[in-house]
């Protein structure tokens, strides 16, 4: 059985899970074993956008929660339309599918406070990354700010009266922010296949000329992929003292971002949670070596 240390601030041993928007339903299922088998032997947790939804469905024990929240409602027309964007709508509804969770796949904030857990967010003034500590009554206003992504939603939720947007549009994969932490032995959970590398997108350039009037933003989305990458160099090079296992899909694992299709989206699932036993096996093995 696997322990996990409540109201703790240790930090030694940390989980991080990449976004993607719909390619997270693969952690979804890993991390639906994991709770299936009762493995937990972390310390310290920090996501961003889907990511930080996995792990918030994950410290509730809320089992097939998040398999729910993408099969069931991420892949309706109430949630994402391009039609709807174009009468000047969102294109992704975060406030209808925020209405949908509290209804229906409502979180445990309480337990989920129990954990050393960081949601990252971006502040839209400065283009810096945030990370805020998961506290029950601003967790839902925390999550829904790091899932939510500028252009396709209009307008932007705020906190402490300043406008904020998705986690990933600074730092995608918060190696770096664990390892600041103190964290020594670090799974990370992507969305991507371990051969990617991110190219310089069209759309960071267009959403760098759309708020060309937050310079600091705009260098920050032009530089998405370059820090992309260099997270990528750091978790394949750790620093000394520090090591990292990088859990990534298989070659089959075809999602992309935006996939609406049911079929892809539980044969991604099912993908995890094959994952899960050479996941752990691979953990323990870290942790008897240390």
């Amino acid at each position: 059985m696997y322990v996990n240390a409540f109201m703790t601030t240790e930090t030694s041993k940390a989980l991080i899970v990449e976004g993607g928007a719909m390619r997270g339903i693969y952690t979804t299922g890993l991390l639906d074993e994991f709770l299936e088998k009762k493995f937990n032997p972390f310390n310290f947790y920090c996501g961003v956008s889907a990511g930080a939804l996995n792990i918030s469905a994950y410290l509730a024990g809320m089992k097939e929660r998040n398999l729910r929240l993408y099969t069931e409602f991420a892949t309706r027309p109430e949630f994402m339309s391009a039609s709807r964007y174009l009468k000047g709508g969102h294109f992704l509804d975060m406030d209808w599918m925020w209405q949908m969770m509290e209804r229906h796949l409502k979180l445990d904030h309480q337990k989920i406070a129990k954990h050393n857990f960081h949601v990252g967010i971006t502040d839209m003034n400065n283009g810096k990354t945030l990370f805020k500590q998961a506290k029950a009554e601003t967790l839902d206003n925390i999550l829904k700010i790091s899932s939510t992504l500028p252009f396709f939603y209009r307008g932007f939720h705020r906190l402490d009266n300043r406008p904020m947007t998705d986690g990933g549009m600074g730092d995608a994969i918060p190696v770096r922010h664990a390892i600041e932490q103190g964290a020594k032995q670090i799974m990370v959970v992507r969305s991507r296949l371990q051969d990617y590398r991110q190219q310089t997108k069209l759309a960071d350039n267009f959403l760098a000329f759309i708020f060309r009037n937050k310079p600091e933003l705009a260098k920050i989305l032009k530089r998405r992929s370059e820090r992309y990458n260099e997270t990528i160099e750091l978790i394949r090079n750790p620093p000394a003292g520090v090591d990292i296992l990088e859990v990534c899909p298989p070659p089959g694992f075809k999602i992309s971002r935006l996939d609406r299709s049911k079929e892809n989206l539980f044969k991604g699932y099912e993908l995890g949670r094959k994952a899960a036993d050479s996941v752990i096996d691979q953990w323990q093995k870290m942790t008897i070596t240390k």
